[in-house]
């Protein structure tokens, strides 16, 4: 599955931008892994500003000939580490979540 980022305030669909994988479906609740380099607040991709992934966006998620919108609702920080003992920071050493709600899908062809 592959997600992409959503500029609304634009009506533009970013078709080939990943932010994460799905890791798991509860009925209409799915957890996404974020990938490191979506943690910004904001980008610019071929010239145009968008919004960062944040609570209270919106998401495409793409799967088969059906594109999946659904709404951010929670984020949360994992630490690969798990280890509170150790105070070092390093890159990469916690993993960001989001849990979203499925708004409607919708069936295109490509």
């Amino acid at each position: 599955m592959v997600m992409t980022m959503n500029n609304m305030s634009k009506n533009k669909l970013i078709n080939n931008y990943v932010v994460g994988n799905v890791l798991s479906i509860d009925g209409l609740k799915i957890t996404i892994l974020m990938h490191q380099n979506t943690n910004m607040l904001s980008y610019f991709y071929d010239g145009v500003y968008y919004r960062g992934v944040n609570i209270g966006e919106y998401i495409g998620i793409i799967r088969g000939p059906y594109k999946i919108v659904a709404r951010i609702e929670k984020e949360y920080l994992t630490d690969k580490l798990d280890n509170q003992q150790e105070q070092s920071f390093f890159l990469n050493r916690f993993e960001r979540y989001i849990e979203v709600s499925v708004i409607r899908s919708f069936y295109k062809q490509y």
